[in-house]
């Protein structure tokens, strides 16, 4: 599939930071968690950490076929984790386990989108970061519990401290966790677009993977293939290309 220029400027540019994760929709609530797992999938420094955040991500990811809000944003950093794997192939023995896992974790992710894409569907979002739009975004946490320190700061230098209200906080986030399925109304074209963009996301890796074609074992080569069944066709025309430029006859003078 083509990615717009729009949507690649998007993928190569928006910060984790950037992301309102507490306000993504994951299969078990918020996805709050998300960057701590996808820096561990960046790091590369411990495998249960990496076996623990892939196991993680891919729970609150997809469930039962259905992608949520979070998933398109968390691929883009996969993808970067897998990247970043990729450059260190040949000093990190974990790098080839992690490259490995992601590589197949999208072919996963892909085979699922695309029967998504058989049935008759809305179109999606005109771009990626469409889906951050505010109507799309879960109610903002944060600015309820400024506004509880904000009360309770009060209530302290009045004296007039609440011993409960710590407690009625920790409902307060405990129940919209657990009843945030009943505002989700997503337009067709919003939850559609979980399923397009996270399909664009995993797009973005075939460039990865031909900048890294030079390194990959047999393992890997087989994995992409999977993920690309073009690739390696792909490929060959571009080096047929590469080969047509430079043996081109100059003319005679």
């Amino acid at each position: 599939m083509d990615i717009s220029l729009k949507d690649r400027e998007f993928i190569s540019s928006v910060s984790i930071t950037d992301i309102p994760w507490r306000r993504l929709v994951c299969s078990s609530g918020r996805a709050g968690n998300f960057p701590q797992w996808l820096n561990d999938l960046g790091e590369l420094k411990s495998r249960s950490n990496i076996n623990f955040a892939l196991s993680s991500l891919s729970q609150d990811m997809e469930h039962q076929s259905t992608l949520w809000h979070c998933t398109p944003f968390a691929l883009i950093f996969a993808v970067r984790a897998l990247d970043n794997a990729l450059q260190q192939l040949e000093q990190n023995e974990l790098a080839d386990f992690l490259a490995g896992e992601l590589i197949d974790w999208f072919a996963w992710l892909n085979r699922g989108i695309n029967e998504i894409e058989a049935y008759e569907h809305a179109a999606p979002l005109e771009h990626f970061a469409d889906l951050l739009d505010e109507r799309y975004l879960l109610p903002d946490v944060n600015s309820h519990d400024n506004d509880d320190d904000d009360e309770n700061d009060v209530a302290d230098e009045n004296g007039d401290e609440d011993e409960e209200s710590d407690d009625e906080d920790d409902d307060w986030e405990e129940d919209e966790d657990d009843c945030f399925e009943d505002d989700l109304d997503y337009p067709d074209n919003v939850f559609y677009s979980f399923y397009y963009y996270s399909k664009v996301a995993i797009e973005s890796s075939r460039e990865v993977i031909i900048r890294h074609n030079a390194v990959l074992n047999d393992n890997l080569r087989s994995l992409a293939q999977e993920l690309f069944p073009d690739l390696i066709v792909n490929e060959l025309k571009i080096w047929l290309l590469i080969g047509l430029v430079v043996c081109e006859p100059t003319e005679a003078t």
